[in-house]
C-alpha cells in the first residue's frame, strides 16, 4: 500500500453556548477535556498536526502534546471559518485531511486507526466513521475536495461536502455508539465520563 502523506485537524474553536462554559477546559477524568483528547489523538498516523482555536489555554496544551496551533480570532461561533482557517494551513503537500471534533472524550484510537487504514486504501473517497449507518466524526476528507472545504458556506461544516458527494462515502463501524457522543451540556459530559 502506498503511503500518502496526511494531515489531521482538531477544531478546538467553538462558543460552547450551550455548555455554559468554555467545555474544553472543564475536567474530564482529572484532565481538560481538550487534553483528554489530545492524549488519545495518533500523531504518528499523519505528517501533520493542527488544532484549530481562538483559546490561549487550548493552544498552550495542544502544543505541549506536538500539534500546531493555527489561530481562528474571528468573533464569529462559524465552523465553516474554522475549517477556512485549517484549510489555510495545510500542507500542500497532503493528500488527504482527517477532521474530528474535540469534544468526543470516549473516541478510541483505534477507530481513528481503523478511519486512517480505510482512507489509505481507498483514497478517493470520504471515510468517517459511524454507528449503525449514522455518520459521525471523524471524517477523511481527499485532496481533490479541498477546494470545498475551503469555500463551505457560513455555519456549515464538512457534512455540507459529504451530503454533495453522497457515493463517496465509506462508513467505518464504531465499536459503540458512546464513541460517537459529544458534551453539548454538563450533564452530557457527566454521561460519559461515567461510562469510562
Amino acid at each position: 500500500m502506498p503511503s500518502l502523506y496526511l494531515s489531521s485537524v482538531l477544531l478546538a474553536c467553538g462558543h460552547s453556548k450551550r455548555f455554559g462554559s468554555n467545555k474544553l477546559l472543564v475536567p474530564f477524568q482529572g484532565r481538560p477535556l481538550c487534553e483528554t483528547i489530545f492524549r488519545r489523538h495518533p500523531l504518528e498516523l499523519f505528517q501533520q498536526n493542527l488544532v484549530v482555536t481562538r483559546y490561549p489555554e487550548v493552544a498552550l496544551s495542544a502544543c505541549q502534546y506536538g500539534f500546531s496551533v493555527v489561530e481562528n480570532l474571528e468573533a464569529t461561533d462559524d465552523i465553516a471559518q474554522s475549517i477556512r482557517s485549517a484549510m489555510e494551513s495545510l500542507d500542500a503537500k497532503a493528500s488527504g485531511c482527517l477532521f474530528s471534533v474535540c469534544d468526543q472524550p470516549l473516541l478510541r484510537i483505534q477507530s481513528i486507526q481503523r478511519v486512517v487504514h480505510t482512507f489509505l486504501k481507498h483514497p478517493q473517497a470520504i471515510v468517517a466513521l459511524g454507528w449503525r449507518g449514522q455518520r459521525g466524526n471523524p471524517v477523511c476528507f481527499p485532496r481533490d475536495l479541498f477546494e470545498e472545504l475551503f469555500h463551505l458556506p457560513p455555519q456549515q461544516g464538512g457534512g455540507w461536502v459529504v451530503q454533495a458527494h453522497p457515493e463517496r462515502l465509506i462508513l467505518v463501524e464504531a465499536d459503540s455508539g458512546e464513541e460517537l457522543a459529544d458534551a453539548d451540556n454538563p450533564k452530557d459530559l457527566e454521561k460519559l465520563e461515567s461510562m469510562v
